[in-house]
């Protein structure tokens, strides 16, 4: 009888794609076949900032912490009530506002309306939660991948005899360790700067032409009536070409985002030299640039007295695309980069790792080798390209109608709307939705006396 082979797989990137990954596989029926490694760059999981809040939805992100059995630590943070939202333009007029929910009783329960919900969860906190479910030799720190390479030393299985050579084998190469060898499959989840793209294509990403700074409020500091405007939720102002988002955070912090069209090196003449640290100098710049919003809105800036951070805002080609290479794929912002505006990034990134996960469980239980491994990964690559293509088109239409569009939110506020919510409606009750989208909101232009345009839908 042939020797079992042990399938030695790389992830690079321990952010929630890569966690997931790693998290299913290891309590799979495949898992006595895998041997699985993390590399990830930063040097230790507190090294920096995770960013704000994420609401997870049910049948990506909410539904990978399902299948990885961390679905109840989830809900010991998940935060119900911070569904709250508004949409309103800079003068702070809601267009939309929906009231906080509630935490269900059995949020288990598939009868529970926990089912369609999006609860929020802070990032940090989702990937603690990831991270503490692996074990500690799993994910090897401070380990900057520089780039990947096929060939190296054979792989081999338990028994320490050299698998097949038609075995593929790949080695990674890192910034200050020595090189690792003899990879099955390599899973770049490394983000929107991977290092292992560049062996798949040589597309990098692009600037998206929005720029921003963020920042928190402490708990303590906060006006009463900003944590009465935003409800324990999110606060989505546009105007201008300009952005304010507000969200509440599970540690009591409110986050804090300005976002504007322009130049890729204006956050370099604004706060360069280490003035984004000076934090009098960043509020004194953004209250400017916001001069003529609704003080409410400003009023989040005023208040901001956490670290500033800017964010340049960068994505890949609606619909990028790649030949497949045998052993390599990507998965999660390094495959699909997109702008936030949709909020589906970690979602989309946590369903590409369930199904690629299913892709490795079948081959290895289904017996085949290094050709059916192959095979499994080459059709979640097929899979993945629909998938990532439908929100990357969703959210470049997000941002141009938040952004680009003369007059927005007040002129196009329905197709906003439809372009936000509109893959949560089936094609045969689209046509329903948006009659009673535009005629909402043509009865609010009415009632508030907000002129806008007719467009057609």
């Amino acid at each position: 009888m042939s020797p079992k082979q042990t399938y030695k797989i790389a992830i690079i990137g321990a952010g929630p794609a890569g966690c997931t990954l790693a998290r299913i596989l290891l309590h799979s029926p495949a898992a006595a076949s895998l041997s699985i490694t993390i590399f990830e760059s930063e040097p230790s999981s507190t090294a920096r900032s995770q960013g704000g809040t994420l609401d997870l939805h049910p049948d990506t992100g909410i539904a990978a912490l399902k299948r990885a059995g961390l679905y109840d630590q989830f809900l010991a943070h998940a935060r119900f009530d911070g569904q709250a939202l508004k949409l309103t333009n800079k003068a702070f007029k809601s267009f939309i506002n929906t009231s906080s929910g509630s935490t269900p009783s059995n949020p288990s329960s598939p009868s529970s309306s926990s089912s369609h919900a999006r609860p929020e969860i802070d990032r940090a906190v989702l990937r603690s939660l990831l991270l503490a479910s692996l074990p500690k030799d799993t994910i090897h720190w401070a380990h900057h991948l520089e780039r990947v390479s096929p060939g190296g030393p054979p792989t081999s299985n338990n028994n320490n005899t050299p698998s097949s050579p038609t075995t593929p084998s790949w080695t990674l190469h890192f910034r200050h360790h020595a090189p690792q060898h003899g990879f099955s499959l390599v899973v770049g989840a490394d983000g929107a700067w991977s290092h292992c793209r560049a062996a798949l294509t040589p597309q990098p990403p692009i600037y998206a032409g929005i720029a921003g700074i963020t920042r928190t409020i402490s708990p303590g500091t906060c006006p009463a009536h900003l944590r009465a405007a935003l409800n324990k939720g999110s606060i989505f102002a546009f105007g201008d070409g300009k952005a304010i988002t507000a969200q509440q955070l599970g540690t009591g912090e409110i986050s804090v985002s300005t976002w504007v069209v322009q130049g890729e090196d204006v956050l370099e003449e604004l706060y360069g030299g280490g003035r984004i640290q000076d934090g009098e100098e960043v509020r004194r710049v953004q209250m400017g640039v916001f001069e003529g919003w609704s003080e409410v809105l400003r009023g989040f800036i005023a208040a901001g007295d956490g670290e500033c951070v800017g964010r340049k805002l960068y994505m890949l080609p609606v619909g990028l695309r790649w030949v497949h290479r045998e052993g390599l794929t990507l998965v999660g912002d390094a495959a699909h980069l997109m702008t936030p505006f949709i909020g589906e990034g970690v979602n989309l990134a946590m369903g590409d790792a369930v199904r690629l996960a299913d892709g490795i469980g079948a081959a290895v239980l289904r017996g085949g080798g290094a050709e059916r491994l192959d095979a499994e990964v080459e059709a979640f690559e097929r899979d993945m390209f629909v998938r990532a293509t439908k929100c990357q088109e969703r959210t470049w239409e997000a941002l141009r109608l938040g952004f680009l569009v003369p007059g927005a939110p007040d002129v196009n506020v329905e197709e906003i709307v439809v372009n936000a919510v509109g893959d949560e409606v089936p094609w045969w009750g689209m046509g329903v939705f948006k009659a009673l989208v535009y005629t909402y909101f043509w009865g609010w232009r009415w009632w508030h006396g907000v002129s806008g345009r007719v467009v057609e839908g």
